[in-house]
């Protein structure tokens, strides 16, 4: 979340006449809202996708090094806090883009 962006959590225990007034105050609020013609600089990497999430909970992996995970497929959440938004998801492949931007996470001990 900040000046240009929302976050939105939801959870299963939503129910539908829940989601639907979320649905309506984001369409509210995108048809008032003026770009600036900026929001695609802005916009998030991500990655490329070899399968999806619920797809990759059913694999074994093992932990490595960061240096050796370049091209494997991701098999848990990867989080920086803040914001909390994870950088990958589970089926998500392993690039050089996400191991600099965990490489920054580093020194700061967002992750250990």
């Amino acid at each position: 979340a900040g000046a240009a962006h929302a976050l939105a959590m939801t959870s299963v225990f939503d129910g539908r006449e829940n989601l639907l007034r979320l649905a309506a105050a984001l369409n509210s609020v995108d048809s008032s809202a003026q770009y600036g013609g900026t929001q695609a600089q802005n916009a998030p990497y991500i990655p490329k996708s070899a399968m999806p999430p619920f797809e990759a909970a059913g694999y074994k992996g093992e932990s490595t090094a960061l240096r050796r995970a370049l091209g494997r497929v991701c098999l848990e959440y990867i989080w920086t806090y803040p914001p909390g938004c994870p950088l990958l998801v589970p089926g998500e492949i392993i690039d050089s883009r996400i191991i600099e931007a965990l490489g920054e996470t580093r020194p700061i001990e967002v992750m250990k």
